[in-house]
C-alpha cells in the first residue's frame, strides 16, 4: 500500500538527492577549472557525490571538505596575490541551488501530476 507520506518522502528525497547532485558537479568542474595542480583530491572528493541519507525525506548530508568554504573567497597576502573568487565552490554554489532549486521545488511542484508519476514509479517498484 502506497500512501500519502512514502509520497511525500519520495519526492522530497528526489528533490533534495538532485540538488545535493547539481552542488556536486558544479563544484567539480569549478576545481577541475581554477585548481589544476595539487594532488587531485578536492576534484575526486566532488566527484563522488558524498551525500548521505539516514531515512529518504528526513536527514540529509552532503559531507565536504572543510577548507573548501574558505576556498571562493579571494585575498591577497604580499606579492603572491591569489583569486580563488572566480571558482565558486561553497558558499554561492551551496546556497544558490538551494535557494534558487530546491527550495522552490518543495514548495511549488508538489502537483497532483507529480504525485501521480512518483506513485506510479512505487508501485513498478512494489510489482513482483
Amino acid at each position: 500500500m502506497i500512501t500519502n507520506d512514502m509520497i511525500k518522502r519520495e519526492f522530497i528525497h528526489r528533490t533534495v538527492g538532485s540538488g545535493f547532485h547539481r552542488i556536486s558537479k558544479m563544484q567539480e568542474r569549478a576545481a577541475a577549472r581554477s585548481y589544476t595542480g595539487g594532488t587531485g583530491y578536492m576534484r575526486s572528493h566532488f566527484a563522488s557525490v558524498p551525500l548521505a541519507v539516514e531515512k529518504p525525506g528526513e536527514r540529509y548530508a552532503l559531507r565536504t571538505l572543510d577548507y573548501t568554504r574558505f576556498l571562493d573567497i579571494k585575498y591577497a597576502k604580499g606579492a603572491a596575490y591569489r583569486s580563488s573568487g572566480r571558482a565558486p565552490l561553497y558558499n554561492r554554489v551551496v546556497w544558490g541551488v538551494l535557494y534558487r532549486n530546491v527550495i522552490p521545488a518543495l514548495k511549488y511542484e508538489f502537483t497532483s501530476r507529480t504525485r501521480e508519476r512518483i506513485r506510479e514509479d512505487l508501485s513498478a517498484i512494489n510489482q513482483p
